[in-house]
């Protein structure tokens, strides 16, 4: 529905403008929260499956650096990563893999074969 009157239509299009920045703003936090598939697939490849995921998963939290947790498994299953298979396995989240374990503790998870990473006590 659109305002009929002038104040109405600049509210719409401040929303609208705010709504867009929010998008911008989740794509770039997930660029830098994720960094190694960004590396991996380039940025024309990441701005084209970072949308995706900004548009069917909305913020739990106003902290921009807790957005994502879900992104490891969409990249598993959203079709185009389909063609770069170790996209959702290998890649970071500031240094931790995809799954929540450091590249040292995935290799060790890896070596143990049961997904657990290897105490260090």
């Amino acid at each position: 529905m659109r305002p009929d009157n002038a104040a109405g239509r600049a509210r719409c299009e401040t929303f609208r403008r705010l709504s867009q920045q929010l998008h911008v703003s989740l794509i770039e936090a997930l660029g830098k929260r994720f960094p190694g598939p960004r590396q991996l697939v380039g940025d024309d490849f990441f701005r084209g499956m970072a949308p995706e995921f900004v548009q069917a998963v909305k913020p739990g939290s106003p902290v921009l650096l807790e957005y994502g947790g879900e992104f490891p498994a969409f990249v598993a299953s959203f079709a185009p990563a389909d063609t770069v298979p170790y996209l959702a396995d290998r890649h970071t989240d500031r240094g931790r893999g995809l799954g929540g374990l450091s590249h040292r503790e995935s290799a060790g998870a890896r070596h143990r074969g049961d997904g657990r990473a290897r105490s260090r006590t």
